[in-house]
């Protein structure tokens, strides 16, 4: 009999960052192997039974830059007490089809915090960055996580999260049980690869950047992500150089960006910076592929997915020491000080005057990329299922 499980797919919404990646990527697999496991999917309070209605959500994708929503709708997200009535309706009505589901049903919440539900429960806790750095988040998503977090942790069978850095953080902050945490690695898409030339040229022409003429980021605009520091190492670089590869930035607005943009202006008035925005899934793989390095300086992070898929694309990577990222990738990167912009500038211009030093961390990206895939993440979590199943 297949394992019966429904996934919480809150985390779809475009645009779709790590966590997104991650819920559709485990939607896709569990899709595919019907024999084993029955996926339903939550969203908004509504059971979603249909494969062809699931196979769309996966395949969603936002194709607008920078898409955010009505403005009305991302102010809304911030009022005092919107999150804890998003949630008090969502379990009112996923209470509902949930009761009517075979027992032994087991619900996943891929993004922290499920509804209230009378089923077993799996959650995945990606990072406590709430607690860590509750300064980089807004605050009613840090007062939202300090609130509803113990309590989803206490009802789950099984907790997972992404790294061994993460569980360590979870059991030594939270206090869990051992044997309750579970790490089960983030994989790979196979989009994200070397590239046929042709490939390579026709995106890279669509945004004016030459291969090898370009250091990459990739991630959210927010403090967390440590840009406004990558932006002052980035300006100490000297002129020649800022000028053959300029600094190119990809991801969606988020929050807290005043200071960056004091950071950000200058260098894009001198033709050294460019701010792409949201870029669509289909051309990431290029973006990575063609640049000469691509820098990922976050101040914390539960795994750092942007670093694996530039390794699998075959760029050389600096990231930052002493994180999740360092804990698994270090012997194919160069680590800076992510609170140094000095040590920073030092990786990055390493990397950009030492053509052999790059070419071995390609090839040891590379190669440290095959280890991870979906498929394999999807066995594992499949794996936790069938235990709290039958637990």
């Amino acid at each position: 009999m297949p394992v019966k499980v429904v996934l919480g797919l809150e985390a779809l919404t475009p645009p779709r960052t790590g966590i997104g990646r991650y819920t559709a990527a485990l939607l896709r697999e569990y899709l595919a192997m019907p024999q084993r496991v029955q996926v339903l999917g939550m969203r908004h309070g509504v059971l979603v039974d249909s494969p062809k209605a699931l196979a769309c959500l996966v395949e969603q994708e936002a194709v607008i830059s920078d898409w955010r929503g009505p403005a009305w709708k991302r102010a809304l997200s911030y009022l005092p007490g919107i999150r804890t009535s998003y949630q008090f309706v969502r379990t009112l009505w996923g209470s509902s089809k949930i009761h009517r589901l075979p027992h032994k049903t087991v619900y996943h919440e891929p993004n922290y915090i499920p509804p209230s539900l009378d089923c077993p429960l799996v959650i995945t806790v990606h990072d406590l960055s709430h607690l860590v750095f509750p300064q980089y988040h807004p605050k009613e998503r840090v007062r939202w996580l300090e609130r509803q977090l113990p309590k989803a942790l206490e009802q789950a069978a099984k907790v997972i999260t992404v790294s061994e850095f993460s569980r360590r953080e979870i059991l030594n902050r939270l206090g869990l049980a051992a044997h309750k945490v579970v790490t089960i690695p983030l994989g790979l898409e196979a989009s994200f690869r070397l590239l046929p030339p042709e490939v390579l040229t026709s995106v890279l022409a669509r945004h004016s950047l030459a291969q090898q003429g370009y250091v990459l980021a990739v991630g959210t605009l927010e403090p967390r992500k440590n840009l406004a520091r990558l932006l002052e190492a980035y300006a100490l670089l000297p002129k020649a150089v800022r000028r053959r590869v300029p600094l190119v930035l990809v991801g969606a607005k988020g929050w807290h960006t005043t200071p960056l943009w004091s950071k950000l202006d200058p260098l894009a008035r001198r033709s050294e910076l460019r701010w792409l925005g949201y870029v669509h899934d289909a051309e990431l793989p290029a973006l990575y592929a063609g640049a000469a390095v691509f820098a990922y300086v976050s101040l914390y992070e539960g795994f750092g997915l942007p670093v694996l898929e530039a390794m699998g694309c075959g760029a050389p990577v600096v990231t930052s020491q002493g994180s999740a990222m360092a804990s698994w990738a270090g012997e194919a990167a160069v680590l800076a000080d992510p609170e140094d912009a000095l040590s920073i500038r030092e990786a990055l211009l390493c990397l950009l005057e030492d053509v052999e030093l790059a070419q071995r961390l390609r090839a040891r990206g590379q190669a440290l990329a095959r280890r991870f895939s979906w498929p394999s993440c999807a066995e594992a979590t499949l794996a936790v299922y069938t235990e709290v199943a039958n637990g």
